[in-house]
């Protein structure tokens, strides 16, 4: 029977695959990173920057490391500018100080203790002018990795430094998407002089086990020893697959009143994870695995990268593993020669490039969700 509102309402808590965390105690693992982050808050002139792969929880863990201070979100569009992001925030810090700070939309400009200020052509000094002095405030810069305007980081490092100079009780926390932290600063990295790393990786086992534990003391089912083990497995580690697998195989178990979570539950939380999931993964891996003459090549090499636990896949291990699926779906196994030629078209952008080469002989999929997404969509076959 369908759900109610009230149990879309638990769901709704126990998992959040669609957006961020902010509440702490809904927020599982991640400990050393949280106290990083914390820590880095309470220490004068110091500045944070979280980077890792998408969809490991890196805005979650800024709003909650940063939840008991008071704070900015700043989201950084493509277009935007350094100016563009300084008001944002100085409108933000406007709602927050009503009575000490007065915004006036037709001149657009900005009033606090004496000064106007021009809301659309602030600088770095200006902005810190606007701040009162000796309050504690955080600014999170989130997803800095999409920004075009390069630029714009060595500004953020300008400001960084005055705001460690004139307004040491400022914290500067950047978040996105990137290998390293230079990567997401656009080489800038030398130009902060204070700043702490806090990198993002995969999470554990046993902390993904604790997103579920806690998921069924707030819904009242069990997932099992067994379902929760597979869960893991095919979320790749990463706590966005995990939030979106359990919210759909909980919800499959109580549409049908259950208080367990079933393998079947959990073939039919996959299919509409699968489903639910970036609409942009789905069309590179239907392009990708599909073929002119009907072959299974690609589809077997995809799905022998996605099982493997490393990021970067050995050509051999590949080849192997794909072999292996091809027996154990009645066909012939398949030349080394033709898996090579195989595995080097999906580098190719008539295959969306869905694998890119590393080495020489090894390869792993181009974006980091992938491999989760493979997992999720062989699964609900």
């Amino acid at each position: 029977m369908p759900i109610t509102s009230e149990q879309r309402t638990l769901l709704s808590t126990a998992f959040r695959p669609h957006a961020p965390i902010e509440e702490p105690s809904s927020f599982i693992g991640r400990e050393s990173e949280l106290e990083r982050v914390r820590d880095a808050i309470t220490s004068p002139g110091l500045h944070v920057v979280v980077y890792g792969e998408r969809g490991c929880g890196k805005t979650s863990l800024a709003n909650v490391a940063t939840s008991a201070v008071p704070r900015l979100q700043v989201f950084c569009e493509e277009n935007a500018t350094f100016a563009t992001l300084l008001r944002d925030a100085a409108l933000k810090y406007q709602a927050l100080h009503p009575s000490e700070v007065v915004f006036d939309a037709i001149s657009d400009s900005i009033r606090t203790r004496g000064v106007t200020l021009p809301a659309s052509a602030l600088t770095g000094n200006m902005f810190l002018q606007l701040l009162a002095p000796g309050q504690a405030l955080c600014i999170v810069f989130d997803e800095l990795d999409r920004v075009q305007d390069r630029g714009l980081i060595a500004s953020l490092a300008e400001l960084a430094k005055n705001a460690a100079t004139y307004h040491q009780n400022l914290t500067l926390v950047m978040v996105g998407a990137s290998e390293t932290a230079d990567g997401l600063l656009a080489g800038h990295l030398s130009n902060f002089r204070n700043l702490r790393q806090v990198p993002l990786n995969r999470m554990s086992p046993v902390e993904l086990g604790g997103i579920l534990s806690r998921g069924e003391g707030v819904l009242g089912i069990s997932f099992g020893a067994a379902v929760k083990t597979e869960m893991i497995v095919m979320s790749d580690h990463m706590p966005y697959y995990l939030h979106l697998l359990a919210t759909n195989a909980a919800k499959s178990a109580m549409n049908r009143d259950a208080s367990q979570v079933s393998p079947q539950d959990l073939r039919a939380g996959a299919q509409a994870a699968a489903a639910d999931v970036d609409h942009t993964l789905r069309e590179t891996y239907e392009f990708a695995t599909a073929s002119e003459k009907g072959s299974h090549i690609y589809r077997r090499l995809v799905w022998a990268m996605a099982s493997m636990d490393s990021v970067v896949c050995n050509v051999g291990s590949i080849n192997e593993l794909a072999n292996q699926i091809a027996v154990a779906e009645g066909d012939r196994d398949v030349t080394p020669q033709a898996l090579g030629a195989a595995i080097r078209r999906l580098t190719s952008d008539d295959k969306r490039a869905i694998v890119a080469q590393v080495l020489a002989g090894n390869y792993k999929f181009k974006h980091p969700l992938m491999k989760g997404f493979v997992r999720l969509a062989r699964h609900s076959q």
